[in-house]
C-alpha cells in the first residue's frame, strides 16, 4: 500500500478511538467512612457551585426595556447622586479706592491684590499681596 492509505487508515483508527466512549470506573465501596466524607464534600461544592452561578445569572433578561419588566422590590439599577441644584457661591469681590476714586486693591476670597497702572493712570495689572 502506499504512505498516503496508511496515514488515512491511521486517522479512520484515531476518529474510532474518540467515537468510542470511555469504559465506566467500578463502583466504588459505599459503605466505608472515606465515601461519606467524599460525599459530603461533593454536596458542599455542589451548593457552593449552584450559589455562584445565581449570582452570575442576570436579574432580568437585558434585551427587555425597564418599564416592560415584572416588578419586584429589589432595586436593579443603582443610579449616581444628583448634581447639586444650585451654583456654588461666587467668591466675594471687595474694591477699595483712594480720594480719587481709582481702584487701589482688590479683594477676591481671600487673597488681595494691589492694581498697577500706568503713566496715565490706567490699570494695567494686579499683583498679589503677600
Amino acid at each position: 500500500m502506499s504512505v498516503y492509505f496508511d496515514r488515512l487508515g491511521l486517522k479512520l483508527a484515531r476518529q474510532k478511538q474518540k467515537e468510542q466512549p470511555a469504559p465506566a470506573p467500578a463502583p466504588a465501596d459505599t459503605n466505608g467512612l472515606g465515601v461519606a466524607i467524599q460525599q459530603l464534600i461533593d454536596q458542599a461544592v455542589h451548593s457552593q457551585v449552584e450559589a455562584a452561578v445565581e449570582k452570575q445569572r442576570p436579574q432580568h433578561n437585558p434585551r427587555v426595556p425597564a418599564h416592560l419588566r415584572e416588578f419586584t422590590n429589589e432595586t436593579a439599577d443603582t443610579f449616581p447622586p444628583a448634581p447639586p441644584k444650585a451654583k456654588p457661591p461666587m467668591p466675594a469681590v471687595t474694591l477699595q479706592r483712594d480720594r480719587a476714586g481709582k481702584v487701589v486693591t482688590a479683594t477676591v476670597g481671600d487673597m488681595t491684590f494691589t492694581i498697577q497702572r500706568d503713566s496715565t493712570g490706567r490699570a494695567i495689572g494686579m499683583t498679589p499681596q503677600g
